[in-house]
């Protein structure tokens, strides 16, 4: 470790991608906002520490902004009073003697250079020469010392803000991928060891702030995306319970594809989403094949005196082998997308290991619940109209 220098554990371009869209060199960051500068560095350093203690941290870095010392001179209005010296004469006199002052111009053909005098290096290079710093007066010429105070002072080395608050950052390194849960034990713990003042706060940034946005998003999407699944089986059963039985394959496709992410210790993201969502879609189709076979079944054997039961055996085992291929087709085909590697290959896997996983209890569940459960409605509705029929 170098002092003033930090680790990140991260690729060059993906740690320029987070510095643009967050301003954080680390995938997830804690971003402090306030007043002061100097407070704010206290604060993250606070902050630093009470993530460092959260399980799954690797390194977490408070930036130091309010390190740099500064030449502050601050005028004596009383001495100035006394020698009739004002505060432009001070600063003349200061930017002339260290910073360099423009008193002719050069001219070389038709290139121009300023010509500016200052005082040698030995006489400005530190505190105490500055103070001889010589400042003209009526009767002569006296000490910068003698009309102002100087000193050494510590300041920022820059102030950055955000919606224009001054900020302060914490760089957060993790080694777990489950960063959801790592930001609800931060809070906590921060909350637990860190008070703020009135007017300051904190917030979790960089990758967990997209993967916050992006699930909200998500929690408006996949309902409305339910709905029109409902919709398009609607118009193709015209019926509002046919059509919920066909819906409830996709719980069928849920059940597996969360067991499989916990088995393989795969944490949310949006890939994952879009493989659950796809499962869903894959599962509904299932359930839309068992429930039309049986619709069709019913509708041709039980006019002929057939048993209900049977029927629902039947028409089961008629789509008992399309749906089994259709199921082992979309594993098979998913398989070297789990096992591959390389550039990529950690996406593919996130898409790919929902769709196994709910591929495998769609399957099970579409040919075993699902006729069961359509047997019961139609008990339930073939009674239900007899019994109409007897009071009528």
């Amino acid at each position: 470790n170098i002092p003033g220098l930090e680790n990140v554990w991260t690729m060059p371009i993906k740690n320029r991608i987070e510095m643009t869209s967050a301003g954080l060199r680390t995938p997830i960051g804690i971003k402090i906002y306030g007043s002061n500068v100097k407070t704010l560095q206290k604060l993250a350093e606070g902050v630093a520490g009470a993530a460092s203690m959260v399980k799954g941290t690797l390194s977490a870095y408070a930036e130091r902004v309010y390190n740099r010392p500064y030449i502050v001179i601050k005028p004596n209005a009383d001495a100035m009073g006394f020698y009739g010296i004002s505060l432009k004469n001070i600063n003349e006199a200061i930017d002339s003697s260290a910073g360099g002052k423009t008193i002719s111009t050069i001219y070389d053909g038709l290139a121009r250079y300023p010509l500016s005098v200052r005082y040698p290096y030995a006489y400005r290079n530190n505190l105490k020469s500055l103070k001889n710093i010589l400042v003209k007066t009526d009767g002569g010429f006296i000490p910068l010392k003698e009309l102002a105070s100087i000193k050494y002072e510590l300041g920022p080395s820059f102030i950055s803000s955000q919606g224009g608050t001054p900020d302060d950052t914490v760089d957060i390194t993790l080694n777990t991928p489950n960063m959801v849960l790592w930001a609800k034990n931060a809070k906590k713990m921060i909350n637990e060891y860190v008070k703020f003042p009135k007017g300051y706060t904190y917030n979790i940034s960089g990758e967990y702030k997209s993967l916050k946005r992006a699930n909200n998003k998500l929690m408006v999407i996949i309902p409305i995306t339910i709905f029109i699944i409902f919709l398009l089986i609607y118009f193709n059963f015209k019926s509002v319970p046919l059509s919920l039985l066909a819906l409830f394959s996709i719980p069928f496709a849920l059940v597996g594809a969360f067991w499989y992410l916990y088995l393989i210790h795969i944490t949310m993201s949006i890939a994952v989403w879009v493989g659950i969502i796809a499962a869903m879609g894959v599962s509904t189709e299932i359930g839309v094949v068992m429930i039309s076979i049986l619709e069709l079944t019913f509708h041709n054997d039980y006019e002929a005196g057939a048993d209900i039961e049977q029927i629902v055996i039947k028409g089961s085992i008629l789509r008992l082998r399309p749906i089994v291929m259709t199921a082992m087709s979309i594993i098979i085909g998913l398989i070297p997308a789990m096992f591959a590697y390389g550039t990529g290959a950690r996406m593919t896997k996130f898409i790919a290991s929902p769709m196994v996983g709910g591929m495998i209890t769609a399957t099970i569940l579409n040919l075993l619940l699902l006729p069961t459960l359509y047997l019961i409605w139609k008990k339930w509705e073939i009674g239900h109209k007899y019994y109409f029929r007897y009071r009528n």
